[in-house]
C-alpha cells in the first residue's frame, strides 16, 4: 500500500482547525422594492465616559481643570465650560476651558488653568459640560455629550468627578469620586 504524502496529514489538521475556528452568519437580504434616491439617516449616539479633575490653590488663586475622556470621534475637538446651575439646568458659562482635543483612538484630554478664581471649588452650584462640537455654531455641536455637577460639601481643594453621559439627561450626583486634600 502506498505512503500518503507528507504534508498531507498537517493540511488535513489545519484544514479542520480552520473549520472549526470560523462561524458562518446569516444575512438579512431585504427584497423589497426601493423608490430611486431613497435617503437614510442615522444617528450615531457615541457614550463617552471620563474625569475631570479640580485643583484650587489658595495661595495663587489657580484653578486647575484637567478632563479625560473616552469613546470620542477620533481625532476630533469639542468645546468645554463651567456653567452656573446643574446639568439639566444649565446656567450662564463662568469659565471656558480649552478644548478636549482627542487622539486617533478618540481618547481626550483638556487642561486648563484658571486665574483669580478667589472662592476655590464650591459646595454646590457648577456643572462641566463637554460639547459635541469644536464650533458651537450649530444645535449639533452644541449638544452636551459629557456633564457633571460639580459639588464640594467637604471644602477640599482638589476634587475628580466622572463624567457620565447618562448625567446629560439625569440628575447628576454632586459627590466626587475621590476627594484629595
Amino acid at each position: 500500500m502506498p505512503k500518503p504524502p507528507r504534508l498531507l496529514v498537517p493540511m488535513i489538521l489545519f484544514a479542520t482547525l480552520l473549520t472549526a475556528c470560523t462561524s458562518v452568519v446569516p444575512a438579512r437580504i431585504s427584497t423589497g422594492n426601493r423608490a430611486s434616491g431613497t435617503k437614510a439617516t442615522v444617528a450615531l449616539v457615541h457614550q463617552p465616559i471620563g474625569t475631570v479633575d479640580l485643583r484650587w490653590n489658595a495661595g495663587t488663586g489657580h484653578l486647575i481643570v484637567t478632563i479625560h475622556l473616552s469613546g470620542l470621534t477620533p481625532s476630533s475637538t469639542h468645546q468645554a465650560h463651567i456653567h452656573q446651575g446643574t446639568c439639566q439646568a444649565t446656567g450662564a458659562m463662568l469659565f471656558a476651558l480649552k478644548p478636549v482635543m482627542t487622539t486617533p483612538l478618540g481618547v481626550g484630554t483638556s487642561r486648563t488653568v484658571l486665574d483669580h478664581v478667589t472662592d476655590g471649588i464650591p459646595v454646590a452650584g457648577w456643572s462641566v459640560t463637554v460639547y459635541n462640537g469644536s464650533q458651537l455654531t450649530s444645535a449639533d455641536q452644541l449638544m452636551p455629550m459629557a456633564c457633571t455637577a460639580i459639588g464640594n460639601v467637604r471644602h477640599r481643594s482638589s476634587v475628580l468627578f466622572d463624567f457620565n453621559p447618562a448625567t446629560v439627561d439625569q440628575p447628576a450626583s454632586s459627590v466626587p469620586t475621590e476627594e484629595v486634600s
